[in-house]
């Protein structure tokens, strides 16, 4: 789309970190601030398409309302004009770039689990980086191992430091919503099955903080057991969260704490009103974990064994030239039973891409040998964050799908494949759009 070395206002563009259906993303460099960005377009066809422009900004939007260093930064988004380039009305987000592993590719480098003492203090910082997002009136609505980033961080205890991503199909808090936003239409499922609490299965238009709090009980569950509560096709899911209660993690972990399973038992509970009050709440009860305790708890032989040896892939790195971006892909649509469930499958809003490990230099990656356009004194309108926050968003997020189109921006970019167990769904049903 662009080559190399191309100056679009304020930036220089370094190499590809990848390209999806939707979108793509470049490693840039500031030259105002003299730092290392991800620079990531909305491809220009898409640029004339309403819904998906303000989808694709709207996660910009909803991350930069949230003061917490767990949350990954956006410093601007917007509409190039005035380059001289050919990324003059180009839609557009500049990020922060991070070091470190998804929870997702830390799980299948761990063989699945996490020793319990990690899974609690990567669940703590979840839970803290939320009740700052739910404090905002934000619902992420989308929480999942591929949207939960992991970052080395020599200041935190654990040496690491949890990134919430992907706030794509966030919604506001009913309060925050504009007098004219448009509705969910109530047969309209937002989410990732595997992690949907209930009344997200019924509905994505009427979900409140709870139901974060019922899909970091999911994530805290599968980091101890290796496994979600629920699992099957989409259909069987749906069901079994609304209507099964959550397996005991003491039949895969005998001597796992008893506070501990209460409290995992207590955010997996069907109805919202009996989920504890707050992820405020959820992180406190974290925090009161005896992590002591937890070192004692037998591990299965498959995590015991573990491939700890193994060098932490080193993610969106700050050095010109990366491998491709690994990012998942955008929401897919099925028709269960009557209803239309759109999957949203990972449209991260930070980039991935892949080195040899977390010290060591990213190799070089072939650039295109695309000539640059001319750029002269260019002039640059965008969305400064300070004036975007209080944009409203959530019309976007919940205005009914346009079936014309692959139901989302493909916020970040690069389909891979599941690494990991997920819901045993044919492609042909879940993906109508043969992305």
């Amino acid at each position: 789309m662009f080559s190399t070395g191309l100056r679009i206002g304020r930036y220089e563009l370094k190499g590809q970190l990848g390209e999806g259906g939707f979108g793509v993303v470049y490693i840039a460099r500031d030259l105002n601030l003299d730092r290392d960005v991800a620079l990531k377009f909305l491809l220009p066809e898409h640029t004339n398409n309403a819904h998906l422009l303000t989808r694709f900004l709207q996660e910009a939007r909803a991350a930069a309302r949230i003061p917490h260093p767990g949350i990954v930064t956006v410093f601007e988004c917007g509409q190039f004009s005035g380059t001289g380039t050919n990324a003059d009305g180009v839609a557009f987000i500049a990020m922060e770039l991070l070091h470190g592993e998804a929870l997702s590719d830390r799980l299948k480098r761990m063989g699945g689990r996490l020793a319990p003492e990690v899974a609690v203090a990567i669940a703590r910082q979840m839970a803290s980086a939320l009740a700052a997002a739910h404090r905002e009136g934000i619902v992420h609505r989308d929480l999942k191992p591929d949207n939960v980033f992991l970052v080395r961080d020599p200041a935190m205890p654990s040496g690491e430091r949890v990134k919430i991503l992907d706030f794509g199909i966030a919604k506001l808090a009913e309060k925050q919503q504009p007098a004219n936003a448009a509705r969910t239409h109530s047969l309209m499922l937002l989410g990732t099955p595997l992690y949907m609490s209930p009344e997200q299965c019924r509905s994505a238009a009427h979900v409140d903080h709870r139901s974060d709090i019922y899909s970091l009980g999911c994530i805290v569950f599968e980091m101890l057991c290796g496994r979600t509560p629920f699992d099957g096709e989409v259909g069987e899911l749906i069901a079994k969260h609304q209507m099964e209660p959550a397996p005991s993690m003491r039949t895969i972990l005998p001597q796992i704490p008893d506070g501990l399973e209460r409290l995992v038992a207590s955010m997996l509970v069907k109805d919202p009103a009996q989920r504890l009050g707050s992820m405020a709440e959820v992180e406190h009860a974290l925090q009161h974990v005896d992590t002591k305790a937890l070192q004692t708890v037998m591990l299965p032989p498959d995590v015991a064994a573990g491939t700890s040896g193994v060098r932490p892939i080193t993610t969106l790195g700050g050095a010109a030239g990366m491998t491709a971006a690994t990012v998942a892909s955008g929401r897919r649509m099925s028709l269960i039973a009557g209803l239309l469930v759109v999957l949203v499958i990972g449209a991260g809003v930070a980039v991935f891409a892949t080195s040899g490990g977390e010290d060591a230099p990213p190799p070089p990656a072939a650039a295109a040998a695309v000539t640059p356009a001319h750029a002269s004194a260019p002039v640059v309108t965008s969305i400064p964050i300070d004036a975007a926050v209080d944009a409203p968003i959530d019309a976007a997020i919940d205005a009914p799908v346009d079936a014309s189109i692959d139901a989302a921006v493909d916020a970040g970019v690069v389909k891979k494949p599941a690494k990991r167990p997920t819901t045993p769904i044919k492609d042909d049903v879940l993906d109508p759009f043969g992305n």
